[in-house]
């Protein structure tokens, strides 16, 4: 057998072949601290390996937090503060050493974010140097996170409102003073102030803000120390939000910026006062509190002519006639209307509604012949005694709702008390009822009874093919033995309603079912007692789809 040798195949291709290149190295630096901006630690402290380059500009981005304390158990609690205090000394001598090197380095500081558990006020002078010490290497981005274990919050220096380099400023958990007499703020670069939890001396953020002509977004939470505040001059200014940071008895707000894109003032308890009229490029407009003295419901919500998103909350509205009307206006959020209340919204979306009375009148204020919308989201929060009227009332806002539109359903339950009874409704005028494409029901810290009859009352209300119950499952498998069961029964077998004329529950209508568990799929029971067994090993708030046929 003659073997002739192989000959060999020679490969062609006209492909060049890959070379990898750093070129994003190449980019200046201030593109790479843009992007360095918008990632976390972990993920520059990654980037610094790279190459130099990516390596002193990273070293720019500083981030300390300190680790809780590992438990020890059997000590006592002056053994226990000694280690806390052991432990926060490690930590603070770590960022001293690091801030060192940065100085060595003569680098530039981006940004500088601390988090600290403070043991005693007599270790805060460590960091003051700190504070100092970055303002010195004209810092761009400061975060602070000062928590106090003996409930005396930590005091800023001073010396922080002499970077004029700074652009972000974040406080959580502190307490800011007003510079001393004869020194001035010196925030001409500052373009975002947060502060969250501060203690304020009166006047402070009005004295900040008066010298930053830059800034563009404000954010006070829980503030304490505020007051009276006026915005005005501020040509950049787009973002404003104020929640729970006055203890005046008539706290008053007044924002004359043209640019404001987005206005969030929250004031649980006191009544408030506050002017936004020149506020006309709004796209989002939120307002809570209990009660208002001002004019800001009679006729002004038309001049927001690219309003996108609104929440109105309060009982105010009651008192008072809402006209809301725009084109651009998507999202609605609010409570209980006044009876005389008109919204025309063709392009409406989402209305989310909180309902605190009896009354639908927020739902019937809908102007439904203008809808442009085929599908809307109906959201509604109920924390109000649920009766037999309501139940009723419900059924006819869903047929005022759904003449020209489909419908969606999101109902959170946490009424106290829920009764329904189809006898309290025989000598009424009843409207059909509507079909629902998905109803999604989310209960929280209500009884077994109270659920059953919301349940019935809701089933009664709408027909939805798809039913979704959001709950804690363990603590509610009666209400889903109860309705394995009853969707069990046929016509012929149902004993219940006889003696009712205009009137059946809605166990009549139901025709057939199907259970779909979230990550299960299809489900099939033999009884009650099958399904509870299943849902018992299921996660808290797994969610239960019921696609019923009628």
């Amino acid at each position: 057998m003659n073997l002739r040798p192989r000959k060999k195949i020679k490969f062609t291709t006209t492909e060049k072949p890959l070379i990898c290149v750093n070129r994003i190295s190449q980019l200046p630096d201030d593109i790479i601290h843009r992007i360095l901006s918008f990632l976390t630690t972990e993920a520059i402290i990654a980037l610094r390996t790279l190459s130099k380059r990516w390596s002193s500009i990273g070293a720019a981005y500083t981030s300390f937090a300190e680790p809780p304390l590992p438990k020890q158990t059997f000590l006592s609690c002056r053994q226990r503060l000694q280690c806390l205090q052991e432990h926060h000394d490690k930590f603070m001598n770590f960022v001293n050493c690091s801030l060192q090197r940065v100085v060595a380095s003569k680098i530039y500081l981006q940004r500088f974010a601390l988090t600290v558990n403070l043991v005693d006020l007599r270790y805060a002078s460590r960091i003051d140097d700190c504070i100092e010490l970055v303002s010195k290497r004209c810092v761009n981005e400061l975060d602070l996170h000062i928590k106090s274990k003996r409930g005396t919050p930590y005091t800023v220096p001073r010396k922080i409102y002499e970077a004029k380099t700074l652009s972000i400023l974040r406080l959580r958990h502190c307490k800011l003073e007003p510079p001393a007499d004869g020194e001035s703020i010196k925030f001409t670069s500052l373009k975002q102030l947060c502060l969250t939890q501060v203690k304020l001396e009166d006047g402070i953020v009005q004295s900040i803000i008066s010298s930053c002509s830059m800034i563009e977004q404000l954010k006070l939470v829980t503030c304490p120390g505020v007051g009276c505040l006026r915005l005005s001059d501020l040509p950049y200014l787009n973002k404003v939000k104020i929640s729970q940071c006055s203890k005046l008895p008539i706290p008053i707000l007044t924002v004359d910026a043209p640019n404001v894109r987005e206005l969030i003032y929250h004031e649980s308890t006191q009544p408030c006062k506050f002017d936004i009229s020149a506020c006309t490029r709004l796209t989002r407009l939120s307002l809570r509190y209990a009660s208002s003295i001002d004019d800001l419901y009679r006729s002004p919500l038309s001049l927001y002519s690219d309003l996108e998103i609104l929440d109105l909350q309060g009982r105010c509205l009651l008192l008072k006639r809402v006209n809301i009307c725009g084109h651009q206006l998507k999202k609605l959020t609010s409570s209980d209307l006044h009876t005389e209340s008109i919204i025309d919204v063709p392009n409406l979306c989402c209305f989310r509604y909180l309902c605190y009375e009896d009354s639908m009148s927020g739902i019937f204020a809908i102007r439904t012949s203008g809808l442009k919308t085929r599908l809307l989201m109906l959201d509604i929060f109920v924390r109000k005694m649920m009766t037999t009227l309501w139940f009723l009332k419900f059924r006819e806002s869903i047929e005022h709702l759904r003449s020209n539109n489909k419908l969606n359903l999101k109902l959170k339950l946490y009424p106290f008390v829920a009764s329904f009874n189809l006898r309290e409704l025989e000598h009424m005028s009843i409207p059909p009822v509507q079909r629902l494409k998905y109803v999604e029901v989310q209960l929280k810290e209500i009884t077994y009874v109270t659920s059953r009859r919301c349940f019935d009352g809701l089933l009664w209300s709408c027909r939805p093919d798809t039913l979704a119950i959001v709950t804690r499952w363990r603590d509610n498998l009666a209400l889903l033995y109860y309705l394995f069961e009853s969707m069990k029964e046929t016509e012929g077998k149902l004993n219940c309603c006889t003696d009712l004329r205009t009137s059946k529950c809605w166990r009549h209508f139901l025709k057939g079912y199907q259970i779909k568990i979230s990550g299960k799929g299809k489900c099939s029971f033999e009884d009650g007692f099958a399904i509870m067994e299943l849902v018992q090993n299921l996660a808290p708030y797994t969610k239960i789809v019921f696609q019923l046929k009628w």
